[in-house]
C-alpha cells in the first residue's frame, strides 16, 4: 500500500525525555517540501512521571507546538526512545516465507530480555549474511506499556500515529546519503542519554545507549566552577571544548564526559570490526548536544575519522530565508526530520 500520495503532508514528531519537536513536510516530487516546524523544553521528568500534574504539563506543551507552528495535518510518524526499545540483528536460516515468522519469534525469544507477550514486535528483512548465507533480519521490540504511553499521548492532543520507530533509524534516513553504502557511525547526543549507530548500505547494524548527555555536561561545569545550572549552560555554549578560554576551566570541567563518549565510539568500532566489515572513515553528530564548541574538532583529532555536525536539511527544499537559522537548529531536528522523511508504512 502506497503511504503518501502525490501531495501527502506528516508529521514527523519527536517527543524525547525532556523537549517535543515536530517537522511536517509535503511529500511532492523527489524532494518534500518544509511545510514548518517548532519545539519547545519541558522539565526532565514530565514524560515517564504518572503525576497529574506533569501530565497536564506535557499535554500543554505539546498543545503549544502545534499551534505555535501552525502545522495543518494531525497525521504523524513518532519515535520511540532507543534507550527503551529492544533492537538487533538477526541470523535466521533460509526457509519458507510462511515460516519465517515463526523463525524470527524463535529466534527473538533468545535476544528480546523479557517475554514476547510483554512486547511489540516488528522486523523487516535487511539482506543475507555473506559468511553464514543466512538471511539477515532487523528486529525491533518495544514494551507495550510504553507504545500504550505514547498513543494516549497522542490521542489527548488529537494526533493520529502513522507509524511509530526508534529514533536511529530516523536519523538514517535524515543524516546518511542513501547513495553512500560506506559504514558510517551516527552519534546522537540528547539531553540526558547518547546514542551510537553504526549504519552500512544504509541499514543499522549496531545501536548503543549511554546515561548521559548534553545535561549531564552542563551539571559538571556547574558544579566545578560553583555557579548555577543557567550560568553553566551559558558557559557551555559560549566555550565549549575551546582550551584558550575561561584558563581552560571549562575543559577541563567537560572532559572526563567527553573522554567517555571517546570510549564508547571506539568500542563501536572494535566490535563492527570483529564482524569483518569495512573500516567505518566518517562520523556525524546529531542532537542538540552535537553543537558544543570545539566537539568537531577534538573527536577529529582523538579518534582520526572525519567527524562533522549532520545536516538533515539535505533532502528537503526550503525558503531561502529560513537557510542560516534552520541549518543552526539542524543537528537537534534531524529526528523529527527523519520521521517526516518516511515514505512507507
Amino acid at each position: 500500500m502506497i503511504f503518501f500520495g502525490k501531495k501527502k503532508r506528516v508529521l514527523g514528531f519527536d517527543l524525547s525525555k525532556n523537549s517535543v519537536k515536530v517537522v511536517e513536510l509535503e511529500h511532492s516530487g523527489e524532494k518534500p517540501n518544509l511545510v514548518t516546524y517548532g519545539g519547545l523544553e519541558f522539565p526532565g521528568t514530565t514524560l515517564e512521571s504518572d503525576n497529574v500534574r506533569n501530565q497536564e504539563i506535557l499535554i500543554k506543551t505539546i498543545q503549544e507546538v502545534l499551534e505555535r507552528a501552525r502545522v495543518t495535518t494531525r497525521e504523524i510518524v513518532g519515535s520511540l526512545p532507543p534507550q527503551h526499545v529492544f533492537s538487533s540483528i538477526l541470523l535466521i536460516p533460509k526457509v519458507q516465507e510462511k515460516e519465517l515468522s515463526e523463525a524470527i519469534r524463535w529466534e527473538a525469544k533468545q535476544y528480546v530480555p523479557v517475554p514476547l507477550e510483554e512486547v511489540v514486535m516488528d522486523w523487516q528483512k535487511i539482506g543475507e549474511d555473506e559468511k553464514s548465507k543466512k538471511i539477515k533480519v532487523y528486529l525491533v521490540a518495544a514494551p507495550q506499556k510504553l507504545v500504550q504511553r505514547y498513543l494516549d499521548i497522542y490521542r489527548a492532543v488529537n494526533l493520529t500515529p502513522l507509524a511509530l520507530e526508534t529514533e536511529p533509524l530516523a536519523l538514517i534516513r535524515s543524516l546518511v546519503s542513501p547513495d553512500n553504502p560506506s559504514p558510517v557511525i551516527i552519534v546522537d547526543i540528547g539531553a540526558y542519554e547518547t546514542n551510537i549507530s553504526v549504519v552500512e548500505n544504509h541499514v543499522l547494524q549496531l545501536s548503543r545507549t549511554i546515561t548521559s548527555g548534553s545535561e549531564t555536561i552542563t551539571k559538571a561545569i556547574a558544579s566545578n566552577l560553583g555557579v548555577t545550572n543557567e550560568r553553566a549552560e551559558q558557559f557551555k555554549k559560549d566555550f565549549g571544548l575551546k582550551r584558550e578560554k575561561l584558563e581552560g576551566q571549562i575543559l577541563k570541567s567537560v572532559q572526563p564526559m567527553i573522554n567517555i563518549l571517546l570510549t564508547e565510539i571506539k568500542r563501536s568500532i572494535e566490535f563492527y570490526k570483529k564482524e569483518g566489515s569495512a573500516e567505518i572513515k566518517e562520523i556525524i553528530l546529531s542532537g542538540g548536544g552535537a553543537n558544543l564548541p570545539g566537539l568537531v574538532d577534538y573527536l577529529n583529532e582523538n579518534l582520526g575519522i572525519k567527524t562533522d555536525l549532520g545536516n538533515p536539511w539535505l533532502n528537503v527544499n526550503y525558503s531561502a530565508a529560513l537557510a542560516e537559522k534552520i541549518n543552526e537548529i539542524g543537528p537537534a531536528f534531524a529526528v523529527a526530520v527523519g520521521l517526516a522523511l518516511r515514505k512507507a508504512a
